[in-house]
């Protein structure tokens, strides 16, 4: 069985992240992963778009845990040099983990230029002079309640800011997994982020 590679076609996130563990009562059904020496580099390509997807090495004795991790070659000022597998690779490496709940913590990142960063942070970023000394917020991380994401944090940068998105749910992991966990975050970047701009 495999995972859906996601198509990011004009999205926002640039960088996805999936850290997952399998729920403590399904764990006895999953046997012996197969430990990894480093972290396994693939990448695709959908819509002229080249997408780093990366399973991510566990600590020792951690074999409960699957992290993937999906980047877009935006986000890197120099793309990495090589990959060392496919993407079938991975799938093979977590079909054990198919089916199972996992605990997941979703976290994606997107570059907000400054005249399209929403009105809640812009409002924070003015500077406070007092007796020559300059004081102003630079980055911050908000609670969220009420919507799919639990916290945005962010970081100005010179252009704009670095926007992270996060969320934690039960999930399966089944062909959908990655797409939909992409959605989540995209369809919250629309509503908090890109809402007023």
């Amino acid at each position: 069985m495999s995972l859906s590679l996601p198509d990011f076609k004009d999205r926002a996130c640039i960088e996805v992240s999936f850290c997952a563990k399998v729920v403590t009562e399904e764990r006895a059904a999953i046997p012996a992963i197969e430990e990894i020496k480093q972290n396994m580099i693939s990448s695709y390509e959908k819509s002229g778009r080249k997408v780093y997807f990366a399973l991510i090495k566990n600590f020792p004795g951690e074999n409960m845990h699957i992290h993937l991790d999906l980047v877009t070659s935006e986000r890197f000022e120099k793309a990495p040099s090589s990959t060392n597998c496919s993407p079938e690779n991975i799938f093979r490496l977590i079909e054990p983990f198919f089916g199972k709940t996992l605990e997941l913590s979703l976290r994606g990142m997107s570059i907000v230029l400054k005249e399209k960063l929403p009105h809640f942070i812009r409002a924070v970023v003015v500077p406070t002079i007092a007796d020559g000394v300059e004081v102003r917020m630079t980055a911050g991380i908000l609670a969220v309640r009420g919507a799919p994401v639990q916290y945005i944090a962010w970081e100005l940068t010179k252009r704009g800011a670095e926007i992270t998105l996060g969320a934690k749910q039960k999930t399966k992991l089944e062909p959908s997994y990655l797409e939909a966990g992409l959605e989540i975050l995209e369809s919250a970047f629309r509503a908090l982020i890109f809402k007023e701009s």
